[in-house]
């Protein structure tokens, strides 16, 4: 009897276990989550830089601001700029210079091809209308992923709502060149 308590115990704790192991950060194509608008360090994956986060705090993993020639985002060293409102993060670009440094917290960086970022966040909602960018469009309000004309379609209050991955691309090879998560609303608008 107190072998099959046991037993039972030992089964109930293994089932908790693995039902807790899949963390935040494992992402499966075609789905969204909060951590999607996340860049990471390369080296230190915890150091997370995330969409609606104090610049306070952005600061503290970005370091200190470089020369900034626009007003609504700064540069950072390692090829990162971040894209201010508020005194929150509405915006993530990684540039030249981010390589081996930052990459997105599902883990597209650039160097990589189209096909490759497109195995990392799916192929069903891509927006593929170019050759030279790839787009994902993720509407918080409705919780689905939106096409150009529905995201197109939003006013400019709405459009902060809708959430952006953009990937451009150049070359014969189309290497990603920059990345970007920003709502649409400062993609758009710059406010």
């Amino acid at each position: 009897m107190k072998t099959t308590i046991g037993m039972l115990l030992l089964l109930t704790l293994a089932v908790i276990s693995a039902g807790c192991s899949k963390s935040e950060s494992s992402f499966e194509p075609n789905t969204f989550s909060n951590q999607d608008m996340c860049i990471v360090k390369k080296n230190d994956k915890q150091a997370a830089i995330c969409y609606g986060m104090t610049r306070a705090k952005a600061e503290e993993i970005a370091g200190i601001e470089m020369d900034s020639q626009v007003a609504v985002f700064s540069n950072y060293s390692s090829g990162l700029k971040i894209f201010y409102r508020d005194n929150a993060v509405a915006g993530v670009a990684l540039v030249e210079g981010s390589e081996g440094a930052y990459e997105t917290a599902r883990g597209a960086e650039l160097g990589m091809s189209r096909s490759e970022i497109m195995k990392l966040y799916g192929e069903e909602y891509a927006i593929t209308e170019t050759e030279r960018n790839l787009d994902y469009a993720y509407d918080t309000t409705a919780n689905k992923f939106s096409n150009k004309t529905e995201a197109g379609g939003k006013s400019q209050g709405e459009s902060q709502s809708i959430y952006l991955f953009s990937s451009f691309y150049s070359g014969e090879e189309q290497k990603a060149e920059t990345l970007f998560l920003i709502d649409r609303k400062m993609a758009v608008f710059m406010n």
